[in-house]
C-alpha cells in the first residue's frame, strides 16, 4: 500500500483502466484541481471532516450552486471508490459518501422564438456583408467568422437540438444529404448510443456548403466536419485536424454580446425539446428518438406548463360551471 499516493497518480491509474471521453477526463482533472486548491491532502488523508469542510467552503463561502457541488462530489467519489477497491488507500469507507445535497428542480433555460428569429436574421445579414467583402475574413480576429460556417452551426442546433459534443463528432461521411439524415457518432453521444437526426429543408443548403468547402480544402470522408480552422488561416495551425469546443464557446460569447441575451448550444437543445413538447401533435416517442434519450423520463422533463394557457382553461371551466348554475 502506498500511503503517499497522490491524486495526480490516482488519476493516471484511473484513466489507464477506464475508457473515458476527453471531456470526461477534463472534468475529473478540473474537479481534482478545485479540491487540491482547497487543501493539498493526498487520497489517504481525506476524511469525512475534510469533505464537510470543503462543502462549507464551496456552498457557504463561495456560494456555489448545489448542482455544482454535487458534480464535484460525484467525480471525487468515483475516484475514491476506485482507490478503495484497488486498496490504494487505507480507508474502508468512502469519505465522499453522503455528501450530495438536494438540488431542487429548476425550469430548463430556453431561448424565445423571437430571439432565435432575430439572431438568424442578423447572422444572415452578416453572411451577406461577408460575401460582399464588407467583413474582411483575414483582418481583425472575429469569432463570428466565417459567417456561413457559424450560420450552419446555428441552423443545425436550432433544427436538431443535438448536443455540442455530438456536433464536434460529426464527420463528413456522417452527413447523407441525399437521404436527409445525419448519423451521430456514439463517441459523441452522452449515452454512447448511435442514432440519426433528420436534415431540415432550411438546413440542407448550409450543410451542403460546409461539405463543399471542406472538400475543396481536401478534407477526407472521416474528417471532422465542423472545424473552423480549415477555413481561417490564423486558426489552421491550432486546429489542423480537430477543432475543440473553444471556438464554439467563443462564438456563442460573441453572439450573446451582439444579440444581448445568453445563447448556448444547450439552450438551443432545451428550446427545441420544449417547443416539440408544446406541440398539440407531439408524439413522446418521436421526441425521445430525436433527442437521443435512453429514458422517456428524460424527455418528460421538457414538458412545461404554459401558465397563460392554464389560465384560459381555468376561465373556461369557471364560465361553464357558473353558466350551468345560472
Amino acid at each position: 500500500m502506498r500511503k503517499t499516493f497522490s491524486f495526480e497518480e490516482l488519476l493516471e491509474v484511473y484513466f489507464f483502466t477506464r475508457t473515458l471521453r476527453e471531456a470526461s477526463r477534463w472534468s475529473y482533472e478540473k474537479n481534482v484541481r478545485t479540491f487540491l486548491a482547497f487543501n493539498s491532502f493526498r487520497p489517504a488523508q481525506v476524511t469525512e471532516e475534510v469533505v464537510l469542510a470543503w462543502k462549507e467552503e464551496v456552498l457557504g463561502v463561495q456560494q456555489r450552486k448545489p448542482r455544482t457541488w454535487n458534480s464535484k462530489v460525484r467525480h471525487l467519489q468515483a475516484l475514491m471508490n476506485f482507490a478503495i477497491e484497488r486498496k490504494l488507500v487505507p480507508q474502508k469507507k468512502n469519505p465522499f459518501n453522503g455528501a450530495l445535497v438536494k438540488e431542487g428542480k429548476k425550469k430548463k433555460k430556453t431561448i424565445t422564438n423571437t430571439h432565435i428569429n432575430r439572431t438568424l436574421s442578423q447572422m444572415m445579414l452578416l453572411c451577406e456583408e461577408e460575401a460582399a467583402g464588407k467583413m474582411p475574413l483575414y483582418g481583425r480576429p472575429n469569432a463570428l467568422q466565417p459567417c456561413w460556417f457559424w450560420m450552419t452551426v446555428l441552423q443545425l442546433l436550432d433544427t436538431t437540438g443535438i448536443r455540442l459534443n455530438q456536433l464536434l463528432h460529426i464527420r463528413l461521411m456522417d452527413v447523407r444529404l441525399e437521404d436527409g439524415i445525419i448519423e451521430l457518432d456514439p463517441a459523441g453521444c452522452k449515452n454512447h448510443h448511435a442514432h440519426e437526426v433528420p436534415i431540415a429543408k432550411v438546413l440542407r443548403p448550409w450543410l451542403a456548403r460546409v461539405l463543399d468547402e471542406s472538400r475543396q480544402q481536401h478534407a477526407l470522408p472521416d474528417a471532422q466536419l465542423f472545424n473552423v480552422g480549415r477555413f481561417v488561416p490564423r486558426l489552421r495551425k491550432k486546429y489542423p485536424e480537430t477543432m475543440t469546443e473553444v471556438p464554439l464557446r467563443s462564438f456563442f460569447r460573441r453572439l450573446s454580446r451582439m444579440m444581448e441575451y445568453t445563447a448556448t448550444p444547450h439552450r438551443f437543445r432545451h428550446t427545441m425539446a420544449t417547443n416539440l413538447m408544446r406541440s398539440p401533435n407531439r408524439n413522446l416517442k418521436d421526441v425521445q428518438t430525436l433527442l437521443g434519450h435512453s429514458s422517456l423520463q428524460s424527455t418528460m422533463e421538457y414538458i412545461q406548463v404554459d401558465t397563460k394557457f392554464l389560465g384560459d382553461v381555468v376561465d373556461e371551466e369557471i364560465a361553464r360551471r357558473r353558466g350551468k348554475k345560472s
